[in-house]
């Protein structure tokens, strides 16, 4: 969802999105719904970002972050904490990958939520 739109020809502007990822314990059942914001510009110095090459960039820092949290997850796992964990370990990745990036913790309460998957433990 589009925030702020880019003043033609300049940097700026600003899109969001409320990701979601529902982490699951196998044995029990027991789930928690991970949910943070990720926000991108429109347009950097290195020019337009299109809406497919945010969501990629998003997706891949997801994706990281995830293998890295949930490769030493084991069953036993607090499963707010595995959230939590990746929350951090997004921070830190998301916004070093594109100029004016950032992560949220929580959501604009604005942009629609996306489902980006589920984790079963």
């Amino acid at each position: 969802m589009t925030l702020r739109e880019a003043t033609p020809g300049e940097e700026g502007g600003q899109r969001s999105a409320c990701i979601h990822i529902r982490i699951t314990r196998a044995n029990t059942s027991e789930s928690v719904l991970c949910r943070f914001g990720v926000e991108t510009p429109l347009r950097t110095h290195e020019g337009v970002i299109t809406l497919p090459l945010a969501q990629r960039i998003a997706a891949d820092r997801i994706n990281e972050a995830s293998q890295a949290v949930f490769s030493s997850a084991t069953p036993d796992s607090p499963l707010g904490v595995l959230c939590e964990l990746m929350k951090a370990q997004l921070r830190r990745t998301f916004e070093a990958s594109l100029a004016g990036a950032r992560f949220r913790a929580q959501c604009d309460e604005r942009a629609p939520p996306v489902l980006f998957g589920n984790v079963n433990l």
